[in-house]
This record gives structure tokens, C-alpha cells and sequence, in this order.
């Protein structure tokens, strides 16, 4: 709280003194005053005054909130991305499904004393279950055996949703 009022104090004292602010708030100043002039009316001092004691704390105080909001909600946006790996199954490939329980207990990792899910793969697991929504399913899935003889075998879960993979971890590699 001190913070805040030092820097909306020091923002007063830099809008009343000459400053690119101070150009501001005289040319906002300066078409009230014709306003005032153009239908006759009287501009007291103290009205200028006030007005200008008004807007330099709208110009100091609302800027930066805006930029803090700006700056919350591009944080909150990086956050929110999740980075999946490229789908690398086939439809053709998915074998029998899989509950979350049977893939985290069939894929335990011992790693640095702790048992993880996936071990060093927790994260894309993370992610996987991140994006899961209501009715989507898991799958075991494995290449043809023609590609484990040429070095080119996977097997893993894969994330189906509407018949469809929406992402995989690749468990095996050959």
C-alpha cells in the first residue's frame, strides 16, 4: 500500500509540474475553458484546479492498472497453453482400452526415490490428462509387427476422442 501511494504521489507532483503528462492534462484544460468561453460561462481557478488534480489522477492511476491487467492476462494465457507432442498412432494400431488406474499402475517409474506415473514422461501424462474431457477413452496401442522388425516399432496409450486420437504417449520404442 505504501508503494502505491509514493508512486501516485510522485505521479501528482510530476502532472503538476512540467511534464509530457502536464501537456495532457493542459490541452483537456484548455477545451474547457473554450467550452466555457463559448457559452458565456464563468471558469473559476479553483475549478481548474480541481480538474486537473482530477485527470492527472486518471492519467497516473489508470495507466498502470491497465498495463498490470495487460500484463496478468498474458501470463494467465502462457499458463493455460498445454504443449502436446505430435500424435505419432494409428487408428489401426489401438488395441484394448485402458483405464487411468491400469496405465499409471502398468507405467510406474522409479525416479529419484518416488514411484511416477510415466517417470520422465509425467509430464506429457500431465498434459494428457489435462486436455481429457467427459466420454473420451484410453488405449493401448501398438505398431504392426512388420515395423518392430525393421527398428521402427511404438507402443503406448492414446487419448481417443469421438473415434478419433486426440493425442498419444509413446511408452516403447524399438
Amino acid at each position: 500500500m505504501e508503494y502505491i501511494i509514493g508512486y501516485l504521489s510522485l505521479g501528482m507532483v510530476l502532472v503538476v509540474l512540467k511534464s509530457p503528462f502536464r501537456k495532457l492534462v493542459d490541452w483537456e484544460v484548455a477545451d474547457l475553458k473554450m467550452h466555457c468561453l463559448v457559452k458565456d460561462e464563468d471558469f473559476h481557478a479553483a475549478k481548474l484546479f480541481m480538474y486537473r488534480l482530477i485527470l492527472s489522477f486518471i492519467i497516473v492511476a489508470l495507466y498502470p492498472v491497465i498495463l498490470f491487467r495487460r500484463l496478468v492476462d498474458y501470463v494467465k494465457n502462457q499458463n493455460t497453453a498445454i504443449y502436446l507432442e505430435p500424435i505419432e498412432s494409428e487408428r489401426a494400431w489401438l488395441r484394448a482400452e485402458i483405464s487411468r488406474e491400469e496405465a499409471e499402475a502398468a507405467n510406474m517409474v522409479h525416479v529419484d526415490g518416488r514411484n511416477i506415473p510415466f517417470g520422465y514422461n509425467n509430464a506429457q501424462w500431465r498434459n494428457i490428462l489435462k486436455i481429457m474431457e467427459e466420454g473420451d477413452r484410453l488405449y493401448q496401442f501398438r505398431s504392426p509387427e512388420k515395423s518392430w522388425k525393421n527398428f521402427a516399432g511404438l507402443e503406448g496409450i492414446a487419448l481417443v476422442r469421438n473415434e478419433e486420437i486426440v493425442a498419444d504417449i509413446v511408452i516403447l520404442l524399438n
